[in-house]
Order: C-alpha cells, then sequence, then structure tokens
C-alpha cells in the first residue's frame, strides 16, 4: 500500500518566502508611488529647506534667497553687496523638480515669469568701473527674519498639484490643490 504524502514544514516555508521575495520585488519595482508622491517629496523637502535657510539667516545674520528656473531652485547668498550661489552647505545645493514637472511663482498675489534656465551668476569684479545689471534671486529670506510674500505651485502635466504659501513672517503651509487648476 502506498502512502499519500502532503507537503512538509520545510517545503511550505520556502514557497511563503518566495513569495515574498516576488511581492517585495514588484513592489519596488512600482516606485515611490508616481510622480505625485515625488512632487510631494519635493514641496516638503522645499519647505524644509526654506525654514532651515530662515533659521541661519537669523542665526548668522545673514541674507539669504532662493532663486528659480521653471523646474528647479537654488540658495544664494548676499556678500558685499552681490548675490552669489550659496556653497557652503551641501544641503543648499541646486535642486530640480522630476521631469515633465515644474513651478508657477506668484510674489504679492501678481505671477512671476520664471526663465526655462538659471540665469548665470558671473563673479563679481571689484574693479569693474560699469556695473552690470545684478541677478537677484525671486524670493528673499532676510536676517531680521522676514520674507517676501509668495505663492509657488508646483505641477505635472496630467496628476495633482502642490501649493506653497509663505507669509511675510516666513510661516510656511502646503496644500494639494486638485487637477482643473
Amino acid at each position: 500500500m502506498q502512502q499519500s504524502r502532503g507537503f512538509t514544514l520545510l517545503e511550505l516555508l520556502v514557497v511563503l518566502v518566495l513569495i515574498g521575495i516576488g511581492l517585495t520585488l514588484a513592489v519596488l519595482s512600482v516606485g515611490s508611488g508616481g510622480l505625485n508622491r515625488q512632487l510631494e517629496q519635493e514641496a516638503r523637502r522645499f519647505i524644509s529647506l526654506t525654514e532651515l535657510a530662515g533659521d541661519e539667516a537669523i542665526i548668522q545674520g545673514r541674507e539669504f534667497g532662493i532663486d528659480f528656473s521653471n523646474s528647479g531652485y537654488r540658495f544664494l547668498t548676499l556678500v558685499d553687496g552681490h548675490w552669489i550661489i550659496y556653497q557652503e552647505d551641501k544641503l543648499y545645493r541646486q535642486r530640480t523638480l522630476p521631469d515633465s514637472a515644474f513651478f508657477k511663482l506668484f510674489i504679492d498675489n501678481l505671477p512671476f515669469d520664471l526663465p526655462e534656465q538659471f540665469v548665470e551668476i558671473k563673479p563679481v569684479v571689484k574693479d569693474e568701473e560699469s556695473p552690470s545689471q545684478q541677478h537677484k534671486p525671486q524670493l528673499f529670506i532676510l536676517s531680521s527674519g522676514e520674507h517676501n510674500t509668495f505663492e509657488l505651485q508646483l505641477h505635472t502635466p496630467n496628476e495633482a498639484h502642490y501649493q506653497i504659501d509663505g507669509d511675510m513672517m516666513g510661516s510656511l503651509s502646503m496644500a494639494q490643490l486638485d487637477s482643473e487648476q
């Protein structure tokens, strides 16, 4: 007489481990939630960096600015009356939005046209007789703790959008907008 044989506990555990590994790989291949999730992360990163720059401006007694292109931003600082790219801390390095995402900036409720690429900031020549027009950032973070009032929208073609509002005292808030806006 032949005995019917079932699965051993070890065989079942091996199958469960393989299923778990397969599911993990499937979840990881989907990504971090798509473009909407990346846009939300960028909005939160912008808020954190801007708040941190506001604190540093007060502590260091230094003026900071945020310079935008259509799809990125960078921090500037005022040195001897000239705006230069802030390179003392890698945390404030130039940031770029995910592909196909872009900014819309409103300062004091007025739309601000952002350049497609960052404006080149030339080194300051102290002996220059006729100073050229100096590039200035769109947002100012002053050592007094004040900021200019702004509304920054992060958009993608077919995904949700985020809006960051900043007031004169440096308070920032974020909201998710409907796709129609």
